[in-house]
């Protein structure tokens, strides 16, 4: 087993002689192995909002562990996530990541960098009233859903947009032939949330 160095302090790519190197492409395997290493201890955790908290678990620390599990995923066209099944723990792991379509990953994104202090999709308004709720639809357009005397009416208009895109998006999903049953349980179940 050879062992070339640290990547980014944690990972250890022990890959097999002949396997990634300097002189050679990567693989798309140690590509998105050593893209979650960056995002989770590289420079680009301290520049992005919630990645400074996210870590790797022990068994991904080896390149041929996280290899050995990415090959039985439906990862070709697919985007890496760690939070729609347990969004509270922050963890790359084996048994809580997920490959899914960009549409799925980027569905919770809140862009609380933009937002500040408000509540999710919620910005101030220049003109006239003072709230404004806005919501990214399945198909990623932007649209208005109106002004509010309050930000919590204007969360509230929000939550329910939001959970009708919800299952929208699950309904999309299932219709692929490599979707994953816990992914729409989790996501039906943040939108019965938004929708009370």
């Amino acid at each position: 087993m050879s062992h070339r160095g640290l990547i980014k302090g944690f990972g250890i790519n022990d890959e097999p002689e002949g396997g990634a190197s300097a002189s050679k492409p990567m693989s798309p395997y140690y590509s998105r192995w050593k893209g979650i290493i960056g995002r989770c201890y590289g420079k680009e955790a301290a520049r992005r909002p919630g990645y400074d908290v996210c870590k790797i678990s022990d068994d991904w620390r080896s390149f041929m562990s996280f290899k050995t599990w990415m090959q039985q995923q439906p990862w070709q066209g697919n985007h890496l996530d760690k939070d729609i099944l347990r969004p509270w723990e922050k963890l790359y792991r084996p048994e809580t990541s997920v490959f899914v379509p960009v549409y799925v990953n980027t569905l919770m994104n809140d862009c609380a960098a933009v937002r500040g202090d408000l509540p999710v999709g919620v910005t101030r308004n220049a003109r006239g009233l003072p709230f404004a709720a806005r919501i990214r639809l399945s198909d990623s357009k932007r649209v208005g859903l109106g002004v509010f005397e309050t930000a919590e009416e204007a969360h509230q208009a929000w939550a329910r947009a939001k959970s009708a895109v919800i299952v929208e998006v699950v309904d999309r999903y299932r219709t692929t032939d490599r979707y994953d049953e816990r992914v729409c349980t989790a996501l039906l179940s943040k939108a019965d949330k938004l929708a009370t």
